[in-house]
């Protein structure tokens, strides 16, 4: 019988809705990593939870990594989305990705 391996899946964005995010993944069991544009945010959270703190170049690169949730401020949301789609990353906006322009 073949075994599929848990999904990985990073939050981007180590803020209000990120905490309670990473949060809520870590325990269906499914983050792998987290990302903010504050190095010490993300090695805060991920040292909470027992996992590594990357940047998000690194997470693209990743094939570990099977999706991305962003937490991140509205503006940027649209451009974070379509980097991770092109690198083959399931997405989910915390917001309104129109925003972003």
């Amino acid at each position: 019988m073949h075994q599929e391996r848990e999904q990985s899946i990073a939050v981007i964005g180590c803020g209000y809705w990120g905490k309670n995010l990473a949060r809520d993944f870590h325990g269906l069991g499914a983050l792998g990593v987290v990302s903010d544009p504050n190095p010490q945010n993300a090695k805060t959270m991920a040292e909470r939870y027992g996992i590594k703190a990357r940047m998000f170049d690194e997470i693209m690169n990743d094939e570990s990594i099977d999706g991305i949730v962003i937490a991140a401020p509205a503006e940027v949301h649209a451009e974070l989305a379509i980097e991770g789609f092109e690198a083959g990353k399931r997405g989910a906006p915390s917001a309104d990705a129109s925003l972003s322009g």
